[in-house]
């Protein structure tokens, strides 16, 4: 089978701007992912009759990294850093806390 090309601009256009589209795609994405913050932890350490929920919620109000985050998603974002288990806390326990 011959295959004949009909318009050869519009052949050698179309794999150019594929290549300009991909470039600029990755360039966006690689952008979002490199920022200027660095993660960086803070330690907080568990006093008596503190909870995982006050912890959390006192950090929604101080911690700029907890801006606008709902106190649930705090919560779980503390146990994942620490791998908790449960919520049950020790006194003395080191938290890590994630701030900017």
């Amino acid at each position: 089978m011959k295959v004949k090309i009909v318009n050869k601009k519009k052949f050698i256009k179309l794999p150019i701007i594929l290549l300009g589209l991909l470039f600029i795609l990755i360039l966006m994405f690689t952008t979002k992912a490199s920022s200027n913050t660095e993660m960086t932890y803070k330690t907080v350490y568990v006093s008596q009759g503190d909870t995982l929920w006050d912890i959390a919620v006192k950090e929604t109000s101080i911690n700029p990294y907890y801006k606008d985050y709902d106190i649930r998603d705090v919560v779980q974002n503390i146990k994942e850093c620490n791998e908790l288990g449960n919520i049950s806390l020790s006194i003395g326990e080191e938290l890590k806390i994630p701030s900017f």
